[in-house]
């Protein structure tokens, strides 16, 4: 078990230690990287000779790494048609439960952003890099109250050289957040020229969506140094609910409990009106386009957003200069403007206070005092677009030098700020209440009929500024044309904008001194760096007064909320090559976050029996800090439930918990790379072990333990409505007890050179071992091939997997890929094994050199998902699991990528 420490003078001798006697974490780069011959780079830098992932040694030469990274190039992008980074990394076998195909169910607040979720443990346990430096989290948590790195908002995808992923846990060299592995993007800072590339992609099944997005680089450089300057534009159209054939309502799903027509309770059994309990539907709700299921329900497939609407503007450059023969510096700049938009129902549900309809009001046909129990817009009014901005702007500058030709230091600062504002109609709770009195209006003098009767105003007066809101269905039947209607002047005074203005910041100082000690063993000299770390973040969110008052009817409202902290860490790693065929690396890091503090270790070992074999092992403890919006921050979002055998959304809140525990873990990793010539194989085991883990309380697991208990209608964190359904949980901020996961990646291929060209079939996965998640209360799930809708997990398809044909004649290339996703068990829709999918995609491509001057020009065309497989069925409102399946359909593309 990892430890925790408070004693830190013990701490650091120990990390100064390391320097003279662990080994140093493996390095991702390879001996490409090193001379930077790619993309018409100038000469090698003397100084910072590898980019590395894993490690902070920098080395003139190096050995395979004792963890397991997999690299992915920029020409990937172009290959599987991805038009941004979560095209890219949703293909990716060992990402399971990303955030990224962002619907009203599972993104309340992140829609327009993405994030890698490395073997679902969760978006906020992988560390995303840039340049190998941390980032600014996003301002807006997940519905979960996770903050992540958007990586949308990194760079140009065309000023990308490769995304590297570290593949187990890695705190020991990075700290917090490191726990599942780390994604290091690495920009092109040596290209010289210029390239630009467009790319157009379009749905082509049932309904209609595009994307579209140019992009552009530029390199020059000379005796003043190297400039890198990259820029995109992207805009994508949306995709509506009722484009799509599978997104209807089936089994309950797509159907809210309550809807407009309403349903009414406390109406009196003698007026001879069909009900159910305590609940009457309006008798226009069948006839208006309702479905009476003991209440009128209201149909909203038709009015979600599938793919929401969005457009994103990136910029980037970066400056590098050798000063001296040993000293150089560096300065870069990011920046990300991205605007999106989301259509859900007309509004939400008015469900968690009495609206009381007075016998009074003319359009109340029960002529009794009724509660009314529904939403104030559905069946026949248009959908509701709530928006969605996210500014990023990043900034990092540097120094590097070197002591000797051997011993190498850097220094580096880097600045990060998000910007997120959301904005959400909901209806204001005590306005409606007063409206269907007939006292709404802004310069109504009566708020209810006592106040009127003193005052001598009479109830829908709208000489004297009152209006009726009709929650009956006469107010939207078009053959009634004498009652009540339900206008604009009143609508503007019971609708509110939720609006959220959220900004988070990032401050992190590095020091890092590495190189080769003149200690040399069997397999040569031995490697070693040390150095620290200092960081700040704070995090605040601005709501709009209402609330703050927590005045709104469904979303409630949220307090302001504001904090930071700073931490500071020192670390040191050795690489010991005991012989030419093995070589021991090992890490220790001590760090302390705002009062807690860890000291973290990583161990491995790379042994070369063969020449055509690598075998490698690891072994690391690692953490993550809880944010500072779980500590101290609250959250109220929506989400779907089941109660009583009916399927219905409710609000959750969050409270933020003082009392978190950093989330802890241990990773184990084995595995080995074998090269037959033509023929390549790779092979990895890997377990996590956590424990603590940081997350919110999963609504439905509170609901159901409080009937199971028989308390569901008297615990605190449930909240019934007047008709005694569930209106509200409260789902605080949560140590969780533990998961255990074990997954096995594997590759093969196997290239063959025809005389024609090479042809090199391939295969690669990740198949989950074991997936378990223990609760608080010391139940155990078998979490493994799961929706996990019911705990804290996130989907966990057993296997994931990708195979294909790639074929390279000249400037002729093809390349298929076969996508497989397994299927989930629907814990939310009774335990039913749901499908896998299965789906194709091809391109064929052309390069021709000098069509545009003296570079390179490549047009492609191609598919996505050929045969047009619909994600699989799950008992939810979007009627697919949004973290696992991708909803939009068959895609063809075109693209075209010119060098200068």
């Amino acid at each position: 078990m990892k430890r925790i420490t408070k004693n830190t003078g013990t701490a650091i001798a120990a990390v100064l230690a390391m320097t003279m006697s662990m080994d140093a974490i493996a390095q991702d780069a390879s001996p490409d990287t090193i001379s930077e011959a790619k993309e018409g780079a100038s000469e090698t830098r003397t100084l910072a000779k590898i980019v590395v992932t894993g490690s902070n040694i920098k080395r003139s030469s190096f050995s395979d790494q004792a963890s397991p990274i997999e690299s992915i190039g920029q020409e990937a992008f172009g290959d599987v048609g991805a038009q941004d980074v979560r095209d890219l990394v949703e293909t990716l076998s060992i990402n399971a439960g990303s955030q990224n195909n962002a619907d009203v169910f599972t993104a309340g607040y992140t829609t327009g952003t993405s994030n890698i979720n490395l073997r679902g443990l969760g978006v906020a346990s992988t560390l995303v890099l840039l340049n190998g430096k941390r980032q600014v989290t996003s301002s807006v948590p997940t519905t979960a109250g996770v903050l992540f790195v958007d990586t949308n908002s990194l760079v140009p995808s065309i000023a990308i050289e490769r995304l590297e992923i570290l593949k187990d846990g890695a705190s020991a060299i990075y700290g917090s957040e490191a726990v599942a592995g780390v994604a290091n993007f690495i920009t092109r800072d040596k290209f010289v020229g210029m390239e630009v590339k467009a790319d157009y992609q379009a749905r082509f099944s049932d309904g209609d969506q595009e994307d579209a997005k140019i992009e552009g680089i530029v390199g020059v450089e000379g005796d003043w140094g190297n400039l890198v300057a990259a820029a995109s534009y992207f805009d994508r159209t949306p995709l509506y609910g009722d484009e799509v054939g599978w997104l209807r309502a089936i089994n309950g799903t797509n159907t809210s409990g309550v809807g407009s027509p309403g349903t009414f309770l406390g109406v009196p059994a003698e007026l001879g009106y069909p009900s159910t309990g305590p609940f009457t539907p309006d008798p226009d709700c069948e006839r208006l386009g309702g479905e009476v299921q003991a209440v009128c329900r209201f149909d909203f497939h038709d009015q979600q957003t599938v793919v929401p609407k969005e457009n994103r503007f990136q910029g980037y450059a970066k400056y590098t200069n050798d000063l001296s023969d040993n000293l150089g510096g560096f300065a870069e700049i990011a920046f990300s403007r991205t605007r999106a938009a989301r259509n859900t129902s007309p509004s939400y549900p008015f469900i968690l206070d009495n609206a009381t309809v007075p016998g009074y009001a003319p359009f109340n046909i029960f002529e009794t005092d009724v509660r009314y129990f529904g939403r104030p817009l559905g069946t026949g009014q248009p959908a509701t677009e709530n928006r969605f901005e996210n500014d990023t702007f990043r900034f990092s500058a540097g120094l590097e030098g070197s002591f000797t030709d051997d011993i190498f230091w850097e220094a580096t600062v880097t600045k990060g700020i998000s910007e997120g504002l959301v904005i959400q109609s909901d209806t204001i709770t005590d306005h409606f209440i007063e409206a269907v009195a007939g006292f709404g209006g802004a310069d109504c003098q009566a708020r209810n009929i006592e106040a009127a009767n003193a005052l001598g105003v009479t109830p829908g007066d709208n000489a004297a500024g009152c209006y009726y809101w009709n929650p009956f269905g006469s107010a939207i039947d078009p053959a009634n044309t004498t009652a009540i209607k339900n206008g604009q002047e009143i609508r503007d005074y019971i609708f509110g904008e939720q609006t959220l203005d959220a900004k988070s910041e990032a401050l992190t100082l590095d020091f890092v001194v590495s190189g080769e000690l003149g200690l040399e063993l069997g397999g040569g000299k031995v490697g070693a760096a040390f150095g620290g770390q200092y960081r700040e973040e704070s995090l605040s969110h601005d709501y709009d007064t209402l609330s703050n008052q927590d005045a709104y009817s469904f979303l409630v409202g949220n307090p302001d909320f504001s904090a930071s902290r700073d931490g500071w860490a020192v670390f040191a790693e050795v690489s010991l090559p005991f012989t030419d065929n093995l070589e021991v690396q090992g890490a220790l890091r001590y760090e302390t976050i705002d009062g807690l503090e860890t000291t973290d270790p990583k161990i491995g070992v790379v042994y070369r029996p063969a020449d055509w074999a690598t075998l490698r092992g690891s072994y690391s403890t690692s953490f993550r800090a809880p944010s500072t919006f779980q500590l101290f921050g609250t959250q109220t979002t929506f989400t779907q439930v089941s109660y009583n055998g009916a399927t219905n959304f409710i609000s959750t809140r969050a409270n933020g918990n003082s009392n978190l525990k950093p989330e802890t873990s241990q990773a184990f990793n084995v595995g080995g790379t074998f090269d037959f010539g033509g023929l390549e194989f790779e092979l990895d085991y890997t377990n996590f072990s956590f424990e603590d883990v940081l997350t919110a309380e999963n609504a439905q697991a509170i609901i159901n333990e409080a009937v199971a208990n028989g308390t569901d209608t008297t615990s605190p964190k449930i909240i019934l409505t007047p008709g005694g359904t569930i209106g509200q949980v409260v789902a605080d901020f949560v140590n969780a007890n533990a998961i255990n996961t074990s997954v096995v990646d594997f590759s093969l291929k196997y290239a063959i050179d025809t005389g024609a060209g090479s042809i090199t079939p391939f295969i690669e996965g990740t198949y989950v071992l074991e997936y378990e998640l223990t609760g608080v209360n010391g139940n155990v799930i078998d979490g493994a091939g799961s929706r996990n809708f019911r705990n804290f997990g996130d989907p966990s398809p057993e296997l994931r997997a990708n195979a294909g044909v790639r074929f390279n004649s000249g400037g002729h290339n093809v390349n298929t890929y076969i996508r497989y996703i397994d299927g989930l068990v629907d814990d939310e829709g009774g335990g039913i094994q749901r499908d896998e999918q299965v789906t194709f995609d091809a391109q064929y491509s052309y390069t021709l050199d000098g069509l545009l001057g003296d570079g390179a020009t490549t047009f492609a065309i191609g598919v996505l998902n050929a045969f047009d497989e619909d994600p699989p069925f799950a008992q939810t409102n979007g009627n697919f699991e949004a973290r696992a399946y991708d909803p939009r359909g068959r895609r063809a593309y075109i693209s075209l990528k010119t060098a200068f």
